[in-house]
């Protein structure tokens, strides 16, 4: 079963954390009803679409960036800048997450009603006990952890690219190796699923862990207050995203520019 607590504060919030006695990788989306799914599943973009689709990045994207050699570096370049992966963004911060479930317009029901947020913690490592690691450990770079590491890629990606259709089953948590100060101010980490289209909480709970996720909800009351009170300690749109639009975003939104008063 997994816990779903209900958070009315950023001091709740920050209680309930401090209290648990388990590390966490953290997750934060603007809907509760979300699964834990990336890109490629929600894009139905598997078998020869996705070789096609990888290949096509792989042909043009030295027109925009310097080579990159690692694989799994190149692979979470392509999740940075919108391309549907198998990888799922996480955070080591809770902060961070809490962040990205708060950011944005909040999403709506059919009768017009806001739709609460949520922020998913997940046991660090737990996931790993499903997969060949057969332990909690995380891999800091994947391909190190096993030969079986690079049959999450997809196979254009791989030094032999063998069987196009075989991957691993079960997601796994790594970390990748990856330089972007953006990926580093996040404090990244990722989730990469395998041939198993299921979102994370719905392999997990099949499996017997679902009490080493829970998710932190907060209804549009609550997020509006837990935002400001972000913005008075400083944690800001730029320190999220590190680029020159979140600065601009944040000296307009601090500024009031373009608000009547």
């Amino acid at each position: 079963m997994i816990q779903e607590i209900r958070v009315t504060s950023f001091e709740n919030y920050v209680n309930e954390i401090t209290e648990r006695e388990k590390e966490m990788w953290s997750r934060g989306v603007t809907n509760k009803s979300f699964s834990l799914i990336p890109g490629f599943v929600r894009y139905g973009l598997g078998g020869d679409k996705e070789i096609s689709a990888v290949l096509d990045f792989m042909a043009a994207y030295q027109n925009y960036h310097t080579k990159i050699e690692n694989s799994f570096e190149l692979y979470s370049l392509m999740q940075h800048y919108g391309f549907p992966t198998r990888l799922l963004d996480w955070s080591t911060s809770m902060i961070v997450a809490l962040y990205f479930a708060l950011d944005g317009e909040a999403s709506h029901d059919r009768d017009g009603n806001s739709i609460d947020r949520v922020v998913w913690g997940m046991t660090t490592g737990m996931l790993n006990k499903l997969n060949f690691l057969k332990r909690r450990v995380i891999p800091t770079a994947i391909g190190k952890a096993s030969s079986a590491g690079e049959k999450y890629l997809p196979s254009p990606l791989r030094r032999e690219e063998g069987d196009n259709s075989k991957f691993e089953v079960k997601p796994i948590a790594v970390r990748m190796p990856f330089t972007n100060k953006r990926v580093h101010a996040q404090k990244g980490c990722f989730t990469i699923h395998g041939s198993d289209p299921q979102g994370i909480e719905d392999i997990m709970l099949s499996n017997g862990l679902g009490s080493e996720l829970v998710k932190f909800v907060f209804d549009e009351n609550a997020a509006t207050n837990i935002r400001k009170t972000l913005h008075k300690m400083e944690i800001n749109e730029d320190d999220i995203y590190q680029d020159l639009n979140s600065l601009s975003q944040r000296i307009v939104r601090k500024r009031k520019i373009g608000v009547e008063n």
